[in-house]
């Protein structure tokens, strides 16, 4: 078993999901790229009336892996699930970007946290 690629929600109002390392932990041991996107980024939230919440991303710099994900929001468990696939393969970030996503959907959330990719220094 991978215990890197278990995933984790707690279903409350908002969701929380997540999968993988946090940011201060994943920088204590990797040179780290992290990416954020609001709710509001996508044209889906303006659909449903919901433009709180977030996602983050941490990746390693150099092998492109996701280290970590985080989505503070509506539907957050069904969000996490494409990044948890991606973390199963140790495919890059790329794969999720590459991919054609549905328009406009929630899902525009993950490729555009990823697409806001920038290196992070170690404090």
């Amino acid at each position: 078993m991978n215990f890197d690629a278990v995933p984790h929600a707690v279903f409350t109002l908002p969701q929380i999901a997540s999968i993988g390392m946090t940011e201060a932990h994943a920088s204590q041991s990797h040179e780290i790229l992290v990416g954020q996107a609001q709710y509001a980024d996508t044209a889906q939230s303006d659909v449903r009336m919901e433009s709180q919440g977030f996602a983050k991303a941490i990746v390693d710099k150099g092998t492109e892996r996701i280290l970590g994900f985080h989505i503070i929001g509506p539907d957050a468990a069904l969000l996490i699930q494409e990044v948890v696939q991606v973390v199963t393969q140790k495919a890059s970030y790329k794969a999720i970007i590459e991919a054609m996503h549905i328009f406009p959907a929630l899902t525009e959330l993950i490729p555009e946290t990823f697409s806001r990719l920038e290196e992070k220094t170690k404090p």
